[in-house]
């Protein structure tokens, strides 16, 4: 039996309405649901009866679940990366406050642990930040990309200054001090004022 097309059509606004809602995705649903409802109907079903059946056969949780399965195994490795970003940059993060702190009170390991914990930010966490949002870059607006950049040139050269200046190797001002004028009069009035219009708008 073949479905006429305004059966076809309740089948699409059946998918609509629980919002599956990549077109790919919903052009397979509907011609798997067709093809099932079609067997149910040659064995005697209504149509109701046969779309019932198929909707709650393919898709028990909801024919959304299965958008969010298929996006989760479309995403997975992005999600992945995510999760490396936040866990190592989180970690890095604290060592360089807690090295920071130490520093300041003169304790034993603080210029350790602010080593660590900068090296760790600069050599793995800004680049793997930089090289994802890249890819992002193609959907954002040209000033997004650089205030993008802008910054992370500035955190990498603030961060080397502060290897450099730990570690008594020449170099250190010179980094720290354009990383400063980058950061101060390049990204800071930059994003302040990509913020004010976001905000007027």
């Amino acid at each position: 039996m073949i479905l006429q097309e305004e059966q076809i059509n309740r089948i699409r606004l059946e998918l609509e309405q629980n919002g599956v809602t990549l077109i790919s995705l919903r052009d397979d649903l509907l011609d798997h649901l067709c093809c099932v409802i079609e067997d149910r109907m040659e064995a005697g079903a209504t149509f109701d009866q046969s779309l019932r059946y198929a909707v709650k056969d393919l898709a028990p949780k909801g024919l959304k679940s299965i958008e969010k399965e298929t996006l989760f195994l479309l995403h997975y490795k992005q999600i992945q990366m995510k999760k490396l970003i936040f866990f190592a940059g989180s970690i890095f993060a604290t060592l360089l406050s807690a090295g920071a702190i130490m520093k300041v009170l003169h304790l034993w390991g603080g210029e350790q642990f602010l080593l660590v914990g900068i090296a760790g930010l600069l050599i793995l966490v800004v680049p793997i930040s930089f090289s994802s949002f890249v890819r992002l870059s193609l959907s954002m607006k040209s000033t997004e990309g650089a205030l993008l950049s802008l910054g992370t040139i500035a955190a990498f050269l603030i961060g080397l200054g502060c290897i450099l200046k730990i570690l008594h190797l020449e170099g250190a001002h010179l980094s720290l001090f354009i990383g400063g004028i980058l950061l101060s009069f390049g990204f800071i009035p930059i994003l302040s004022y990509h913020l004010y219009k976001k905000a007027i708008v």
